[in-house]
Parts: C-alpha cells; sequence; structure tokens
C-alpha cells in the first residue's frame, strides 16, 4: 500500500518547487507553468486511473564498472508480468510515437540504467521507457547486451576525459537550448 497524494498536493508541489529563472519573458514563463500543469493534471488522473503501482520510485543506482563509479537515480522502476521496467519522465514535448521509441532507443540514459539494473540484479530490465509528460507519449526499448557495451564505452571515454582534464564542449541546439551556462558560453549552439 502506497501513500495517496490528491491532486491539490501533487500541484501545489509543483507550484512549491516552481523557479522563475531561464524564461525568455513574463508571457513565456506563464505558458510553461500552465503546460506543466496541464501535463502533471494529465498524468496524475493516467496514473489514478491505470491502476500500476511502482516498485520503487528515485532508486538510487551505482555502477562501479572497472575503477569508476556511476551514481544517479532511477526514476522509476516496475515489476511487471514481463519483468522489470525502469522508466525515466522527460518533459520535453515529443508528440510522434516513432520520435518517442527512436529516444528511447537512442538513449544513453536507459542503456546506462539497464547495465546498472543488470549489474545490482543479475538481470537486464524487461523493458526501458521514456515517458514524456507533455504529450503523454511512452517510448520503450527492449535493452540488448549491445546497449550495455555502449553505456561501458560512454562511462570509459567519459572516465578518460575526465582524468585527462579533457572537457570540451559539445555543442548541439537542443543540448545547448537547457544548459545553463548558455548565455556565457563561446560554443553555444543557440546564438543566430
Amino acid at each position: 500500500m502506497g501513500n495517496f497524494t490528491s491532486l491539490e498536493d501533487f500541484l501545489r508541489a509543483f507550484d512549491d518547487a516552481w523557479r522563475n529563472e531561464g524564461f525568455l519573458t513574463r508571457e513565456h514563463e506563464e505558458q510553461r507553468k500552465r503546460a506543466g500543469v496541464e501535463a502533471l493534471t494529465r498524468f496524475y488522473h493516467e496514473e489514478e486511473a491505470s491502476g500500476e503501482k511502482p516498485t520503487e520510485r528515485r532508486a538510487r543506482v551505482r555502477l562501479r564498472p572497472r575503477s569508476h563509479q556511476v551514481r544517479g537515480r532511477f526514476d522509476r522502476i516496475d515489476d511487471t508480468a514481463a519483468g522489470t521496467v525502469v522508466i525515466d519522465y522527460k518533459s520535453s514535448d515529443v508528440t510522434e510515437q516513432k520520435a518517442a521509441d527512436r529516444r528511447a532507443r537512442e538513449s544513453l540514459q536507459l542503456k546506462m540504467y539497464a547495465l546498472a539494473q543488470k549489474e545490482m540484479t543479475g538481470r537486464l530490465p524487461a523493458r526501458v521507457e521514456l515517458r514524456f509528460l507533455e504529450s503523454g507519449l511512452t517510448g520503450g526499448h527492449v535493452p540488448t547486451e549491445s546497449d550495455l557495451a555502449e553505456a561501458r564505452e560512454a562511462i570509459e571515454a567519459a572516465a578518460a576525459g575526465i582524468r585527462a582534464r579533457r572537457f570540451d564542449p559539445t555543442p548541439g541546439y537542443q543540448t545547448c537550448r537547457y544548459c545553463a551556462y548558455n548565455q556565457i558560453c563561446p560554443s553555444t549552439a543557440t546564438r543566430e
């Protein structure tokens, strides 16, 4: 049995956590906040109607490939008849199912989560998912050993770069758009 949270309390938590930083204008902020309330309201009702209960929320993740340590948190883990499903929530607006599935299939984050799940339990998750809050779409992928190898390679490359003190920027419009340093970074891809 889990704890029940009313929609009113759920939206109050959103309002309490809201920060009015990084918006282009006051109207832009109001538009994004309204979209957030709408997405969270829809999410709340969908979750209540589904009857599904997460096995774990905000579960700690710890990877130890070779001599490196990677820590983080899963947003959600569900145990289903098919096996474990690792879920990450996204606020980005993906409006097509093909795009949602592609994002899940290509997500390095989900590949690392699959690797962590295998290291922690000895089994690959049955599925990894990205759930897009604004559109309500879910992108899914069945992880493979090849995905785990890609995650290990990315961790090794990042660790080697950190040890060598290489912090070269990797600009991209979507990456730079949400970066806290885009206003001062000489390499940002968001300037015209």
